[in-house]
Formats: structure tokens, sequence, C-alpha cells
């Protein structure tokens, strides 16, 4: 009767130990995820710029085919307020009659800053130049 009570006081559940390791493989799966997924977000911002760059060369390709110059319609001083507003990319804007410059400087308040491929270019030629260290074009745009 002795061995029936020792087995029925002994409760089901996991001990100190098995806790512990569930723990320790949760951090390191963590700690492999974690970079892995910031590196995914800086990609979809990255990607979510390159696309409001190449809308904003349309409408300068737009304004030239209206206005035979990238300057006359206006649209630096827009695009300039309108942009300004970005928390994780800074745009610079410039035109003149027969060129244009956008420019993404990427801001530390949002994060980009860390973002391998640094500050993002398009000039009037399609030209897109990056200027992270160890990066190519290819790999940015």
């Amino acid at each position: 009767m002795r061995a029936s009570s020792q087995i029925a006081s002994r409760q089901p559940g996991f001990s100190l130990i098995e806790l512990m390791i569930a723990v320790a493989i949760v951090a390191i799966l963590a700690a492999i995820a974690y970079p892995s997924y910031q590196r995914y977000v800086q990609q979809s911002h990255r990607n979510a710029v390159q696309t409001e760059m190449n809308t904003l060369a349309q409408n300068f390709e737009r304004c030239r085919t209206r206005a035979n110059a990238y300057n006359a319609c206006g649209l630096v001083a827009a695009f300039n307020e309108e942009l300004s507003e970005s928390e994780r990319y800074q745009f610079t804007v410039a035109a003149t009659a027969g060129t244009f410059d956008i420019t993404a400087t990427p801001q530390a308040l949002g994060g980009q800053n860390n973002d391998r491929c640094g500050t993002l270019t398009l000039n009037h030629q399609g030209v897109r130049t990056v200027s992270g260290a160890d990066v190519t074009v290819e790999d940015c745009w």
C-alpha cells in the first residue's frame, strides 16, 4: 500500500529543468529570427520608397512632356512638402529644365538608418545609385 501512496502523491507537470530547456530553445530561435525579420522589414520599407521615387520620376517625365522642362510644373515644391513627413526616409527633390534628382536618405527615427543600402538616388536618365558599402545597385534596387 505504501507504493501506491507514493505514486498518487506525485503530480504530473513540467520540472524546472524541462521549463528552462524550453525557455532556452525559444531564446535561441528568437535570437536567430529577429535579425532576419528586421532585414525583411527594412527591405519592405526600401521597396516602398523605391516605388515612391519611381512615381515621382514618372510625374517629372509627364511634366517634361507637357511643358518641355522638368521644373516647369511646380513639382519640386509639392514633392518636398509632401514627402518631408516621412519618418523612415528624408527626400530631397531637385529639378532644372533638363534634369531632376530624387534622393532618399534613411533616417534614424524610423530605424531605416541601419539599412545596408544607405542613401538611394534616382535621376532623369533613370540611373539609380546607393551609398551603402559592399552592396551593388542590383542588390538594393
